[in-house]
């Protein structure tokens, strides 16, 4: 990758695009989402091409003959022709959520085409359940489209599109969801999740002011919706627990003050949730809760909290998982199930690599059928949010000691 700055898009002219092996892999978009993958990207230019296409000076280093600037005429044509050469293997969009349905309609159809393998989208999926539709629409008219120019083509096991929800494959949570259904045979039945998501620095520490529009519901509210979807998925791969498909919620809205994201929009929330569990063993229903928290200017605490309880004993077990140190703590009766308890990869590294680079996909990135439920969910939260409004508070408060269901 080269390391000295780049021009700005008027000081140079974007090399021209020759067809390629199909290895490619593009980058939409490299800002703040982007540079946080600026180690699996470099990683991944070793093995295969990685052009960007950017408006902006981007965040991370890109070889000049692959970087176009998609605002010049220049870089419009070099960028449309890498797109249809048939050399592109995947494409990241890495742009903000108001622009996914606009921009997954183009590389949709080049991939019906069969120009393109798939397409990535970072979280949130779709803004509403009404945008979902029609990105759904766009999905299933490009999979007629590849079936009819490729009758063995197979969406189910080659998809089109998956969504990146990074905090699904940090390594600690990855490896406790794994084992979560071997947890159960020894701790007992889940009682309780309780995830927090909070960020000290603030939308406009961050310069995402523009990205954070939407609100805390939809910025942070996959994470939390995804990871509680992978607790229920996990527990009911057992043999002997299942956790229907219905819980009650309730959610508080919150905001900083002094934020410059337009009025009533919370800068951060709390669900609370009851559903519950079956223990067909013993023939019984017991109550679960989950609190779900994610915000930004309030404090760094981000981990993830599960307690169980024995069947026999009734004895509470707790694993928690530091999705900010990537490590878990788990109690000794399940140690040997979790040999490594401290990880490397933050959901932004080697599994982006491995889903980019002619790995499988499917284990590095979100299924669209999960995504799907995620952006339902999420509109559910955020309707029931916006009967109150957001409670003002002062940065720097933990979302605890905001809450008025203590």
């Amino acid at each position: 990758m080269a390391t000295e700055k780049l021009p700005a898009a008027h000081d140079r002219e974007e090399a021209p695009i020759t067809k390629q092996s199909r290895d490619t892999v593009i980058i939409v978009g490299a800002g703040q989402n982007t540079a946080h993958m600026s180690e699996s990207i470099a990683r991944l230019s070793e093995e295969h091409p990685v052009h960007v296409f950017e408006v902006n000076t981007p965040l991370i280093d890109v070889a000049p003959d692959h970087l176009h600037y998609t605002n010049t005429e220049q870089g419009r044509r070099s960028s449309e022709a890498l797109l249809g050469s048939g050399a592109v293997h995947a494409a990241y969009l890495s742009v903000i959520p108001m622009l996914h349905e606009p921009m997954l309609n183009t590389y949709l159809t080049h991939a019906g085409e069969g120009r393109l393998d798939f397409v990535v989208l970072p979280k949130p999926f779709a803004q509403s359940v009404e945008e979902l539709r029609k990105m759904r629409g766009m999905l299933r008219d490009a999979v007629a489209r590849r079936q009819e120019l490729d009758p063995d083509y197979n969406p189910e096991a080659n998809p089109m599109l998956f969504i990146h929800e990074h905090y699904k494959e940090k390594g600690a949570w990855h490896e406790l969801r794994e084992q979560l259904n071997k947890v159960t045979e020894r701790l007992g039945r889940l009682e309780s999740v309780d995830i927090d998501i909070q960020e000290a620095r603030t939308a406009e520490d961050e310069g995402r002011v523009a990205a954070f529009q939407g609100g805390a519901l939809e910025d942070l509210g996959p994470h939390v919706i995804s990871l509680g979807l992978d607790v229920q998925s996990s527990i009911n791969t057992t043999d002997r627990y299942a956790i229907p498909n219905r819980s009650t919620t309730s959610v508080e809205r919150f905001r900083y003050e002094d934020s410059d994201l337009p009025e009533g929009v919370e800068t951060s929330f709390i669900v609370h949730g009851q559903t519950n569990i079956v223990d067909t063993e013993r023939k019984e229903v017991h109550d679960v809760t989950f609190t779900w928290r994610g915000g930004k200017g309030l404090v760094n605490k981000k981990d993830a909290t599960l307690i169980f309880v024995h069947p026999e004993t009734g004895e509470r077990s707790a694993i928690v998982v530091d999705l900010r140190a990537n490590t878990l703590a788990v109690p000794d009766a399940v140690r040997d199930l979790f040999p490594v308890t401290e990880f490397d990869d933050n959901g932004y590294g080697y599994s982006v690599e491995s889903g980019l680079n002619g790995g499988d996909p499917h284990r590095s990135f979100q299924h669209i059928s999960e995504a799907e439920i995620v952006t339902k969910w999420q509109q559910a939260l955020r309707n029931q949010g916006r009967k109150q409004t957001p409670i003002m508070h002062r940065r720097g408060t933990e979302l605890r000691q905001l809450s008025t269901a203590n």
